[in-house]
């Protein structure tokens, strides 16, 4: 009864792995006792040991009561379905005045000299929808090991404007330690991207992440990625090749039942091959969740700068850019098919360059989504 007591105690304490030593001790003297074991392996289950809970519900199988087996089909049921493949898709119509990101002013003003820009330098519009594809799967190799795969496929298709098409096809296999209260994984990638119907760069890097629940409210997140940039055509990647250190850490609050605050801070520096290119960049961005009994929105708002590292070739001075963001997106929870749930979303983003003929733009856009959510 010693090691029952204190098993109780560490669980009530959040203390899985105590909770797990007490009534392994407790079992190995008493293997016959059935309630221990089976508090055992819903124990082990909240802990992300899958295996060792099969394991110990194997091991129950003739003796529980009616009531009690309900529960363990329940929770084995519930481990298979974290172990499947799992898969996400979005479908997007969108519409866009400038789908080339470029500033709005016709003219190039170079120390007092003014150039004239061609149409094609000038915002374009593309109506078209965006569209994205995902498989991913988690499986429990032992103890609190797990290894996972994730594929992604997604793009842009413009009707009225083919040279913007983007298409983007990733794989990325995982490594990850999962508890009940945190986790860290460490996730290599390769990425393909393709700009209308030619190869345009190709990305590889690695990311490590971690996340870690504080309390039943509080919830702290952070992760770090190493990513290398490289272009195909020959001029872009004189100038464009790259690698990039990204850092973000978040944070989420759980408010009340149906409502949660975040936060994140992002950071990314990239070294260009050429100077004036490479870049310190970093985006703030705060926002909420709510849901009610039939409407959900979220919502978030940013605030960011970019700072180049070198002169800009034409203008003598090194470039900054600040950046603005808004987005919003309200969905009825009770309008569903098989999971796939339609959105009204609203986008937002403003940059402002200290080279605004060149930089300075904003993208605003109202947009329908159909997104598998569960």
């Amino acid at each position: 009864m010693w090691h029952y007591a204190h098993a109780a105690l560490a669980y009530a304490k959040k203390d899985h792995q105590m909770a797990v030593f007490h009534y392994r001790q407790l079992l190995a003297k008493n293997p016959s006792l059935v309630y221990p074991r089976f508090d055992l392996a819903l124990i082990l289950a909240e802990d992300q040991q899958f295996r060792a809970a099969e394991w110990e519900f194997q091991q129950l199988q003739a003796h529980l009561p009616p009531e009690l087996a309900k529960i363990a089909r329940n929770t084995q049921a519930q481990i298979a379905e974290n172990e499947a493949w799992q898969s996400d898709f979005y479908l997007q119509y969108t519409q866009t005045d400038n789908v080339n990101n470029a500033s709005s002013s016709p003219i190039v003003n170079v120390n007092g000299r003014i150039f004239h820009k061609n149409e094609e330098s000038l915002p374009q519009s593309a109506k078209g929808v965006r569209y994205g594809l995902g498989l991913s799967k988690l499986h429990n190799v032992k103890g609190n090991h797990f290894a996972g795969l994730t594929l992604n496929y997604s793009g842009i298709y413009y009707w009225d404007n083919r040279d913007y098409r983007e298409q983007s096809l990733s794989i990325s296999p995982s490594y990850s330690y999962r508890k009940a209260l945190y986790r860290f994984s460490f996730s290599p990638f390769i990425e393909q991207n393709w700009l209308g119907s030619s190869r345009y760069n190709y990305q590889f890097g690695a990311t490590v992440s971690g996340l870690r629940y504080l309390n039943s409210q509080w919830l702290v997140s952070g992760r770090f990625t190493h990513l290398q940039k490289r272009y195909f055509e020959e001029l872009t990647a004189s100038r464009y090749n790259s690698y990039q250190h990204q850092l973000g850490g978040g944070v989420q609050w759980q408010a009340v039942k149906n409502g949660r605050f975040f936060a994140n801070l992002d950071g990314v520096r990239e070294i260009a091959r050429e100077t004036a290119q490479s870049s310190n960049k970093w985006l703030a961005r705060v926002g909420a969740v709510f849901q009610g009994e039939r409407w959900a929105m979220q919502a978030s708002i940013g605030f960011g700068k970019r700072y180049f590292a070198d002169k800009h070739y034409l203008f003598g001075y090194k470039r900054l850019d600040t950046e603005y963001q808004a987005n919003v997106a309200v969905w009825n929870r009770t309008w569903h098919w098989r999971g796939i749930v339609p959105k009204l979303n609203f986008r937002y983003q403003k940059i402002d360059s200290n080279i605004p003929d060149f930089y300075t733009r904003q993208n605003q856009e109202w947009f329908i989504t159909l997104e598998k959510l569960f």
